[in-house]
């Protein structure tokens, strides 16, 4: 039996699993920014898996999103650039798909079937070439991917200053079974680009670490 591929979950929490104010992120890491976007885009460094990694194939990436988070996105990164977007919906007319603005977006109303859709892409006869999974929030859709059989945890720890405190929260995941927290080493492999290990401090002055976490 084929174990199914393991999807990449990407978040920025911080110590209280915050990962939003209503709408909005409640710090600002430039560094977390462009490591979020260096990861997406580039895929991760698995060359043994079907669907995995995006940069040593010249396959695009895919971001899994929430309804909520596609709208919170800034209009010029709506739809996020150089990755194929999946948008989780009940709504199908939800954005007009013969606008060639969104040529790589597609609505799904669940991971398994936007996972579906991946490899049904990857089986067609179109140019395009699917590469790693990620999912990029909300908190309901972080959730459900913590209910597939394997995944990655591309965590990014943030000791967040704000005294206003999150509304969103990413799903307690430290007391699931079968979550193991990883060697930097074992992060820096799946990586197309070099990161710095352990805590380390933002330009804007907050302290932050990436760390990964499987269930496998």
């Amino acid at each position: 039996m084929t174990l199914p591929s393991p999807i990449n979950i990407v978040a920025a929490i911080d110590q209280n699993y915050g990962i939003g104010l209503d709408n909005d992120i409640p710090w600002y890491i430039p560094e977390d920014l462009v490591y979020f976007n260096k990861l997406t885009k580039t895929g991760i460094n698995v060359p043994q898996s079907d669907i995995a990694n995006s940069e040593s194939d010249n396959s695009m990436s895919v971001c899994i999103m929430g309804r909520k988070t596609w709208e919170s996105l800034p209009d010029k990164y709506r739809p996020l650039p150089g990755r194929f977007n999946i948008i989780l919906s009940s709504k199908q007319n939800l954005i007009d798909l013969n606008n060639t603005r969104y040529k790589n977006v597609r609505i799904a109303s669940s991971i398994k079937q936007a996972i579906s859709l991946v490899h049904e892409i990857n089986q067609s006869t179109t140019s395009i070439k699917l590469g790693s999974v990620f999912i990029v929030g909300g908190s309901n859709i972080y959730e459900q991917a913590l209910l597939e059989p394997r995944y990655r945890l591309f965590i990014t720890h943030v000791k967040n200053p704000s005294k206003k405190n999150c509304t969103v929260f990413f799903p307690q995941f430290l007391n699931r079974d079968g979550i193991n927290q990883k060697h930097f080493n074992d992060l820096k492999s799946l990586l197309y680009f070099d990161i710095e290990p352990g805590k380390l401090v933002s330009k804007s002055g907050i302290e932050y670490e990436f760390t990964l976490y499987q269930n496998f």
